[in-house]
């Protein structure tokens, strides 16, 4: 059929007040009234000319186009342009008739209808406009979720601003008017959802909330295409989207014409009807061209398609087909393009893989249904969703609610109703229980239910699966009714959903529970409502709470060789070289007895310590400990010789010796004492290491050797004294370090009355004596007779030289000698006259020594008896080096003198 076109407004047509009744009956009850929009009946004297079957009655449109409902997208709202609309429609049509020009109608071309143009007007005054685009591309749906321009109530805008629609409108209606929820719904509309604006949310059950498209007195009018026919809503009066159409999206009703908006293409009119349908057979006599092809939804299996074949139920073809020459460059048989999509279902002469939406919930169409499915009592149909299953309305409101919608009129198969649930064949699952009760079996198709609850759990009326008991309680036993369950958990124990003791589930170890009813292993009662989330208890410091523990402080930890952490389940083992703290046994300080069986840490034994089995010890006294952990008393070794260590020491050199009356061997802890009549040795002043008799010939005071002092001597060890053993004998003198009380004779012409530091001994022998080695008197010896005389300092006696006389003392004690002066017989004055044998008077005295004399030899060592100092050792006599006297060592005779020569 040939567009309508729009006509001017005629100043020669005659307007009536009122339609005929005819006329008004079927438009009034229907088309809507308002500012935007009018209509009105008139007749015309050229009608004839217009209208060939000489239909009286024409509907006079006039409208601005504008939308009575909010044009809002994505958050902003964009103002339509107001358009001048003005069309004569032919109305009270009679039923059409097929015609052979049918057949040349292809909707997937926008030429048919015409694009950018109305095809029809919704009953609010906006103008329908085909989906298709310049080329002949469908517009309103393509890839899923991808939006196509339109605002949230299903409006396109054209390139001038003028508002128009290409599918049903949702929000053509309000709730108010009991044609579905409409403009009243709150959320968006899009081009998957736009059928909800026919449908409403209605309770099935006490807790079921469900999608019905089921309205009473469907379908509605929504509008009128340009050719007078009117355009009706997507579902009937069953809920159901309209079967029967045929590719200009209508068919007979109700006496006559009228299109049905679908959720597919081509949404509203295809084509001006009528159509064909997919048991139309094309057999046609027109002639057509070798490379024109079948429609969509058909296939030709011969050349010139002189017979255009509906593809067979559940396959689409959506390209047609052309044949030339035997070649085929479209579909030859039956399969066309493929199996219809599942969720849909495909009549034959299907030109889409979602030819027709399976329908509500009480079908399902697997792919390649040639029909939808009815879903049998017992089952349900699926897929769902919690929010379709459940009826969560909210839920529903969100872009997502809205696609879950649309997949409720998509369901691909059917499911066994499971336990706790029936099916009655309507496509749904309702719970089926009662309180204390469940179904217990699959299939069931009535609410009838007589499984008693298990334990663990409670049933309540209208709840499809018996339900957890709550965290913090128990079900003990079956059949039970409410949340209360069998009561709340054990102290100790926790309880999470399901359980079925009151000991569900010791505390951790670490942890406890003071009070009944804990949820969770946290233990805790302080929790975070919003998301459930548990502070955990922890046991105290000090103490340990093993599983089923009550109390922060259930055990103490024990002795010192364990401690316990906050939240510690059990003790810990002191490690090898630490020892263990607490509130008093604070580290680095002594362990206290208050706390020992409460220590909560451990800490590494510092140095100078030792750390077994917890406990912390000093190093053993004479050791020391420059390390940390030493687990033994002895530590890291002894202390240093010279050095004293006590306990607890952190170096070997800890604290050193002392004075030269102290010394430390190795491994000391205390500076030992030097006894008398020792001396300390090896090492510094105050470092002494060893201590030692004193040797013979020394004496020991305050740790220090020292020679017996000259004139004194040493006989025996470990003197004390200056004293030594006393003082040298007489005759003798001894030097510095002397041991024997003769240590050394007074040398010859010397003498020593007793403690002679030197050879000088006591002073020379006088003179008319002479003193012998070792004498020890000044007159030793008397000097003998007149051959002889003893100067002072005499050793022996000196002869009297022959021609000289002694002098001096007496006849034993002569001092010296003179040389008696013969010649002219001089003699000393007051000596006398002797002699001599010739009768010659002599004048010399008679001692005067002659030749004749005997006297005994002179020693010529005494021949200068001042000179004499010493005498040469003795045989027997040795001297030797001691270094074990102090720092001055001395030569000393060590064995006895020989007595007097």
């Amino acid at each position: 059929m040939s567009q309508q076109i729009a006509y001017s407004y005629d100043l020669n047509d005659i307007w009536e007040s009122n339609c005929p009744q005819g006329v008004n009956s079927t438009l009034e009850a229907h088309l809507k009234h308002s500012p935007r929009w009018n209509f009105a009946c008139k007749t015309n004297a050229d009608q004839t000319a217009i209208w060939p079957d000489n239909n009286p009655y024409q509907l006079f449109v006039k409208s601005t186009g504008m939308p009575d409902h909010s044009t809002e997208m994505d958050g902003s709202s964009q103002t339509p342009s107001e358009a001048a609309l003005a069309y004569k429609i032919k109305v009270a049509k009679p039923l059409p008739s097929l015609t052979s020009q049918v057949f040349r109608q292809n909707p997937s071309n926008g030429k048919t209808l015409g694009l950018n143009t109305p095809i029809g007007f919704a009953v609010n005054g906006v103008p329908f406009y085909s989906s298709l685009t310049s080329d002949n591309a469908e517009f309103v749906q393509g890839v899923l979720g991808e939006k196509k321009g339109h605002d949230d109530c299903m409006g396109y805008f054209n390139a001038q601003g003028e508002y128009y629609y290409a599918t049903a409108p949702p929000c053509l209606f309000a709730a108010s008017e009991g044609k579905g929820q409409g403009k009243d719904f709150d959320g968006k509309y899009d081009q998957y959802t736009f059928q909800n604006g026919y449908g409403e949310f209605i309770r099935g059950d006490d807790s079921l909330l469900r999608w019905s498209t089921k309205m009473e007195g469907a379908p509605f009018v929504i509008g009128i295409a340009l050719d007078g026919y009117f355009i009706y809503s997507p579902f009937d009066e069953n809920g159901d989207e309209h079967t029967g159409l045929d590719n200009c999206n209508g068919k007979n009703y109700n006496g006559t014409y009228a299109y049905f908006s679908t959720l597919h293409f081509p949404y509203t009119v295809g084509c001006f009807g009528p159509g064909v349908t997919e048991d139309t057979v094309l057999n046609t006599t027109i002639t057509t061209s070798s490379t024109t092809k079948c429609k969509p939804g058909r296939y030709a299996r011969d050349v010139n398609h002189k017979q255009c074949l509906p593809c067979p139920a559940g396959r689409f073809n959506s390209e047609g087909g052309s044949c030339k020459g035997g070649v085929c460059d479209g579909f030859v048989d039956t399969q066309c393009s493929g199996l219809c999509e599942e969720g849909y279902f495909c009549p034959p002469g299907s030109s889409s893989p979602r030819e027709q939406v399976c329908g509500g919930v009480q079908y399902y169409c697997p792919e390649g249904s040639a029909q939808r499915s009815a879903v049998d009592a017992g089952y349900y149909s699926t897929p769902l969703d919690e929010a379709e299953e459940f009826g969560e309305f909210n839920g529903t409101r969100s872009r997502e609610g809205r696609k879950r919608m649309v997949n409720s009129f998509t369901r691909t198969s059917q499911t066994i109703c499971p336990k706790g649930y029936f099916c009655n064949g309507d496509g749904h699952r309702r719970a089926c229980s009662a309180a204390g009760s469940f179904g217990n079996v699959t299939g069931h198709t009535n609410s009838s239910c007589n499984g008693a609850c298990p334990v663990g759990h409670y049933c309540l009326p209208n709840i499809g699966n018996p339900i957890p008991c709550p965290a913090g309680t128990y079900g003990g036993t079956k059949g039970l009714k409410s949340s209360a369950c069998s009561g709340l958990c054990d102290e100790g124990y926790y309880c999470p959903p399901g359980s079925i003791s009151p000991t569900q589930i010791a505390c951790p170890a670490g942890r406890y529970g003071k009070v009944k009813g804990l949820r969770t292993d946290a233990c805790s009662t302080s929790c975070d409502g919003a998301n459930g989330n548990c502070d955990p208890t922890v046991c105290e410091e000090g103490y340990y709470c093993p599983l089923a523990s009550t109390s922060g402080r259930q055990n103490e930890c024990g002795g010192e060789d364990v401690f316990c952490p906050s939240g510690s389940g059990s003790p810990t083992t002191a490690t090898a070289g630490s020892y263990t703290t607490g509130t008093y046994s604070v580290e680095g300080k002594p362990q206290s007895k208050f706390d020992e069986a409460r220590r909560f840490d451990e800490a590494v034994c510092e140095k100078g310590r030792f750390c077994v089995a917890g406990k912390k010890g000093l190093c053993a006294p004479g050791r020391y400990g420059s390390s940390t952990g030493n687990i033994k008393p002895n530590c890291d070794g002894p202390c240093k010789e010279g050095y004293y260590c006590p306990e607890g020491s952190t170096s070997e050199t800890q604290i050193r010796c002392g004075g030269t009356n102290f010394y430390c061997p190795l491994n000391s802890s205390v500076p030992l004492a030097v006894p008398e009549g020792h001396y300390s040795k090896l090492g510094g002043v105050d470092t002494r290491s060893a201590a030692e008799q004193c040797p013979r010939g020394s004496y020991c005071m305050g740790g220090v050797a020292r020679l017996c002092p000259a004139g004194r001597y040493g006989s025996t060890v470990g003197l004390t004294t200056p004293s030594c053993s006393g003082p040298c004998k007489q005759g003798f003198y001894c030097s510095e370090g002397s041991t024997s009380v003769t240590q050394i004779a007074c040398p010859a012409g010397r003498y020593g009355t007793g403690g002679s530091v030197d050879s000088s001994c006591s002073g020379k022998c006088k003179a008319g004596y002479y003193c012998p080695v070792a004498s020890f008197s000044v007159t030793q010896l008397q000097c003998g007779g007149d051959m002889v005389y003893c100067p002072e300092g005499s050793g022996l006696p000196m002869n009297v030289t022959v021609g000289s006389y002694s002098v001096g003392g007496n006849a034993t004690t002569r001092v010296n000698e003179e040389v008696c002066a013969v010649a002219g017989h001089v003699s000393p004055a007051g000596e006398y006259t002797v002699k001599n044998d010739s009768g010659d008077k002599n004048l010399c005295p008679s001692r005067t020594r002659t030749s004749n004399d005997n006297v005994r030899p002179r020693p010529a060592q005494l021949m200068e008896v001042d000179k004499v100092t010493d005498i040469p050792n003795m045989p027997g006599q040795h001297v030797h080096v001691d270094y074990s006297i102090d720092p001055e060592n001395e030569y000393r005779y060590e064995s006895g003198y020989p007595g007097n020569v």
